[in-house]
C-alpha cells in the first residue's frame, strides 16, 4: 500500500510535468516560426531594407521592384532619388509597368544605370528579351554588375556604346556629377563641369537587324534624330512598336531643330503622341502642344495604335 501510495502521486506528477514540458515546446516553436516569418516579411519589403555602401564611390539600392542597382554616389540626377525611395519618375514608372507587353522584346537606347533596364527584365518574363544601350563607362560597369547579381543576365544584352545613325565613334560630354544628362551634343549655356569621351557608336539595324521590338525606350540627351536614322528596318519591322522618348526641346547645340523634325518623322510614319503625366495617365498631343510643353523634360509615348495594358491592368490613354 504504502508502495502504491508513493507511485501514484509521482505518476500523475510526471505526466503533469511532461505535459507542461509540451506546452511549452509548443510555444516555443509558435514562436519561432512567427520570428521566422517575421524575417521574411522584411526581407520581402523593399521599405525595410537599406542601402548598403560597397566602396569606390559605389551603393547598392534596393527598389520599389524587388531588385538591386548598383549606384554612383557621386550622381546627382538619378541616384539620390533611388537611394532615398527605391524608384524613379513615378509617373512614367507607372506607364511603363502597365505598358510593357509579355514576352516582350524590350529595346533600350541611354539604360544610365539601368533602373529601367532591371524593371523590363522582371516585365517580359522568362520568355522576352531586353537589350540595353549604355556608353558612359563608369554607369555600363555598374549596370553590368546590377544584371548580374539579379539573375537576369540570361535574358539580357548589354551593348557598351552609344546609338547614332553610323556606325564608329563619337565625342560623349559627359557632365560631372550629373550622370543622367551625358549627351553626344553639348548642352547650350551649361555650366557643369564637362569631360569629353570618345565613345563607340553603333545603329539599331545594325545591333539588332530587321527584327520586330515591341518596346523601345530613347534617352538619349538630344540625340534622338539620328537614333531613328539608323534603325529604318526595326521601325519597318515594328508595326505595334510602343515608343517612349523624353523631349527636352532647345535643350542641346546643335540639335535644335532635330526634337521637330524627330516628331515629324514618326507623325509620317503614322505614330500618335501622347504626353505622360505624373500620375501615369497619358494626354494625346499634337506636336505643337509637345513642344510647348517640353521647356522642361517631358516623357512621351508614341505609337500607331492606342497601346494595351497588361493583364489587370487599367488603361492610362483612351
Amino acid at each position: 500500500m504504502t508502495s502504491r501510495r508513493f507511485r501514484q502521486p509521482t505518476l500523475e506528477h510526471d505526466l503533469r510535468e511532461g505535459q507542461a514540458d509540451q506546452d511549452r515546446t509548443l510555444e516555443q516553436l509558435r514562436a519561432e516560426v512567427a520570428d521566422l516569418r517575421h524575417e521574411v516579411q522584411i526581407l520581402r519589403n523593399t521599405d525595410n531594407r537599406v542601402p548598403c555602401y560597397v566602396g569606390d564611390g559605389v551603393a547598392l539600392a534596393p527598389t520599389h521592384f524587388d531588385r538591386w542597382l548598383y549606384l554612383d554616389t557621386n550622381d546627382r540626377s538619378v541616384s539620390p532619388r533611388i537611394l532615398t525611395t527605391g524608384t524613379w519618375e513615378q509617373g512614367v514608372t507607372r506607364f511603363f509597368q502597365t505598358y510593357m507587353p509579355e514576352n516582350a522584346r524590350y529595346v533600350e537606347v541611354g539604360a544610365n544605370y539601368g533602373y529601367y533596364t532591371m524593371q523590363a527584365a522582371c516585365l517580359v518574363g522568362d520568355k522576352g528579351t531586353v537589350t540595353a544601350f549604355e556608353p558612359g563607362p563608369r554607369m555600363f560597369s555598374l549596370l553590368e554588375r546590377s544584371i548580374d547579381i539579379n539573375g537576369v543576365a540570361g535574358r539580357t544584352t548589354l551593348h557598351q556604346s552609344a546609338v547614332s545613325d553610323t556606325v564608329g565613334s563619337a565625342i560623349l560630354y559627359m557632365k560631372r556629377d550629373w550622370h543622367g544628362g551625358s549627351s553626344l551634343y553639348e548642352e547650350v549655356g551649361s555650366t557643369l563641369d564637362i569631360t569629353e569621351v570618345e565613345v563607340p557608336t553603333t545603329t539599331l539595324d545594325e545591333a539588332l537587324g530587321a527584327t520586330k521590338v515591341d518596346f523601345l525606350k530613347i534617352d538619349a540627351e538630344g540625340a534622338e534624330l539620328s537614333v531613328l536614322g539608323g534603325a529604318e528596318a526595326v521601325l519597318a519591322a515594328s508595326p505595334d512598336l510602343l515608343l517612349m522618348i523624353e523631349v527636352y526641346a532647345g535643350q542641346w547645340a546643335p540639335a535644335d531643330g532635330d526634337t521637330t523634325s524627330f516628331l515629324r518623322l514618326l507623325r509620317d510614319q503614322g505614330f500618335r503622341f501622347w504626353l505622360v503625366e505624373e500620375d501615369g495617365t497619358g494626354v494625346e498631343s499634337s506636336i505643337d502642344e509637345i513642344l510647348d510643353a517640353a521647356t522642361v523634360a517631358r516623357d512621351v509615348a508614341c505609337s500607331r495604335q492606342v497601346p494595351t495594358p497588361r493583364p489587370g491592368f487599367p488603361a492610362l490613354i483612351d
